[in-house]
């Protein structure tokens, strides 16, 4: 029986070179380190060197992310580990992805040929508008409606595994420290 995960995951999805990657990434390290929220793993809460996916853990604030009450079950044990990648990636909810859907009309953007040919252009070209086959709504993909996004390209992408339910006002600030055009969303792996 394999293991599973899940994650909060916050990605940048404007077409930024490398170096404004960098930046972005390390602007949101500085900010969530200053509040500390995360910390490097090897000084953070987090003590499970078989089970690492990040070089950050959490620091002893990480509970102000969390939305408040905080349960129970996280009163005396915090988040896990958190990955920070300023590459250009394709990233998706994975295990609990659900198509992307026309906010219009509902016509789903199914996971198979159609969607990978846009990610596909969006891995070589740059973001794609999809139009909706049913009644024509166009929008960038990126902004298409889906709780769990069957995929999206992007970066800085910053993921928190196994963090309860984050504070919304939180979110908001991270967004801000990113910069520019970010989606959130769970993944499950």
């Amino acid at each position: 029986m394999g293991m599973s995960t899940s994650g909060f995951v916050v990605v940048r999805l404007d077409a930024l070179g490398a170096e404004e990657r960098e930046h972005s990434a390390q602007s949101a390290i500085d900010w969530l380190t200053s509040e500390r929220v995360i910390a490097p793993l090897a000084e953070s809460l987090w003590r499970r060197p078989d089970l690492n996916f990040g070089s950050w853990g959490p620091d002893v604030e990480w509970a102000k992310a969390a939305a408040q009450p905080l349960p129970d079950a996280w009163q005396s044990s915090p988040g896990e580990e958190v990955d920070v990648s300023a590459d250009r990636d394709m990233v998706s909810a994975s295990g609990n992805s659900e198509d992307f859907t026309c906010p219009q009309c509902s016509t789903a953007i199914g996971s198979g040929d159609p969607l990978g040919k846009l990610i596909e252009q969006w891995m070589e070209h740059g973001e794609p508008v999809a139009t909706c086959v049913s009644c024509g709504w166009a929008s960038p993909l990126g902004d298409w409606p889906s709780h769990y996004p069957p995929a999206l390209v992007g970066g800085p992408t910053i993921t928190f595994y196994r963090w309860p339910e984050f504070d919304p006002d939180f979110v908001a600030r991270l967004v801000t420290q990113l910069g520019g055009r970010c989606r959130t969303f769970w993944t499950h792996i």
